[in-house]
């Protein structure tokens, strides 16, 4: 798409207002919106923003101090351009349209922003040969806003009593979504009171992170238009089970044209190399821990029988495992990372799943055994099979001891990455101190 095409969609819907979206190291959305009509000259001249917001800040705005983009460089802004493909118009919002930015200083790229991160590890896939096709499984909490409880109760999973108090939430997303390129594959309600669960199709490259982040943006901004308030925060209730954020994945050549997980002749059913980059996930998985589930709520959902996984296992069609695989032939096999939380940053995800495969691949590791029961039950599990850090202190220090993933990610992410669970982590020890046992609802929940 070019600056031309996208005036005439500007003109054909009528568009005054459009936003220059980036989102932060949370994955939370910020903007600055502009008339339309300065469009041609904000592709060229570009958008300034403060860079210490994406960042430095926290998800109550507050400003962590070391990241390398606060106080370090004055709190200076940065230059952003808007990538074209990502221009749409916001059919909930009179006269609106978005695009996605890419922040610069000093005319060079912001080497640690997440969407930038991502990137750079789809070029190092693409060097070997293959690209990836991918989306997000998510589940989110929803509230009524007026009365802030959940919209309905119990934790009875895809009840269909629940239907008629999730229609106000579930009509609009199913009437706007498809509007701006998701095509819903299924809906239903969760193990958790007013939790829902969609997926939506593939994309590949980076346009799939880019469907993730947005699609996050907009079922907040539909549920909010609709008397609701939608929360990517992972576990807000104590009675309720963590949400997920799976990464569904599988490898195809460069030119998107052949699938290269399935293989018909070996026991596994995976290809060589697809065998090696599910090895190389399990083989980073403590330090992928508190990359997937980034925030001290989030991780959390590692705790045994949060329905979520608690060590480095794979298995077919096993819903205990960190890596979940099937196998439905040549076109239709594919890998689900079971790691992430629905408060994960799904451009850190596909990241950092990436260099852990990758690592797998370059270093030939061997995939071990499969799970074929509960991995709860320590019978089932391989020897030497290492557990999954529950808790942000031991998850950070796995982090900080996976020099490939540290590396990959590169040092000016993961010093930003650690500043702000920093932060998190001193707010935290605050309010409990202070005897604040609702800190975590408060600090995450409107803007995740």
């Amino acid at each position: 798409m070019d600056v031309d095409k996208i005036q005439a969609i500007i003109k054909k819907n009528g568009i005054s207002t459009i936003r220059y979206e980036m989102p932060d190291v949370y994955g939370i959305s910020h903007c600055r919106l502009y008339p339309a009509a300065s469009f041609s000259r904000r592709s060229s001249d570009g958008v300034k923003f403060s860079i210490s917001t994406l960042m430095s800040s926290d998800p109550q705005g507050n400003l962590a101090t070391g990241t390398g983009y606060g106080e370090e460089i004055g709190f200076s802004n940065c230059l952003a351009f808007p990538d074209l493909e990502t221009f749409q118009v916001v059919p909930w919002a009179k006269a609106t349209a978005r695009v996605l930015m890419n922040p610069t200083i000093d005319g060079l790229p912001v080497v640690g922003y997440p969407r930038y991160v991502a990137r750079l590890q789809i070029a190092k896939l693409n060097a070997v040969g293959y690209t990836l096709l991918s989306t997000n499984r998510y589940e989110f909490y929803v509230e009524n806003a007026a009365e802030r409880k959940p919209i309905f109760s119990g934790r009875n999973f895809g009840a269909t009593v629940r239907l008629p108090k999730a229609e106000g939430i579930l009509e609009p997303l199913c009437d706007y979504l498809p509007q701006v390129g998701f095509d819903i594959l299924n809906m239903d309600t969760g193990h958790g009171p007013g939790q829902i669960g969609m997926a939506y199709q593939p994309a590949f490259g980076l346009k799939a992170a880019d469907n993730a982040s947005k699609f996050r943006t907009s079922t907040k901004e539909i549920a909010l238009r609709n008397s609701h308030i939608a929360s990517f925060m992972t576990k807000p209730y104590t009675d309720g089970s963590g949400s997920c954020g799976h990464f569904i994945h599988s490898i195809w050549d460069t030119k998107r044209k052949h699938p290269m997980l399935f293989d018909k002749e070996h026991p596994t059913g995976l290809s060589k190399n697809g065998r090696h980059w599910v090895a190389g996930i399990l083989s980073h998985v403590p330090g992928l821990a508190v990359l997937m589930c980034p925030t001290i709520n989030c991780v959390k959902r590692f705790e045994p029988n949060q329905k979520a996984p608690v060590n480095a296992t794979w298995g077919y069609d096993n819903c205990s495992t960190a890596v979940r695989v099937r196998i439905m032939g040549d076109r239709g096999t594919f890998i689900e990372n079971r790691l992430p939380g629905s408060g994960c940053n799904p451009y850190i995800v596909m990241a950092a799943t990436i260099a852990a495969g990758l690592d797998g691949i370059a270093n030939k590791l061997p995939l071990p055994p499969p799970v074929k029961g509960d991995v709860m039950d320590e019978k089932t599990l391989p020897q030497l099979t290492t557990e999954i850090p529950n808790n942000i202190h031991d998850a950070l220090s796995a982090l900080v001891a996976d020099t490939v993933l540290c590396d990959a990610l590169g040092d000016e992410f993961i010093n930003c990455f650690l500043s702000l669970k920093q932060q998190e982590d001193r707010l935290m020890t605050e309010a409990m101190a202070s005897g604040n046992k609702d800190w975590e609802y408060g600090y995450y929940f409107e803007y995740m």
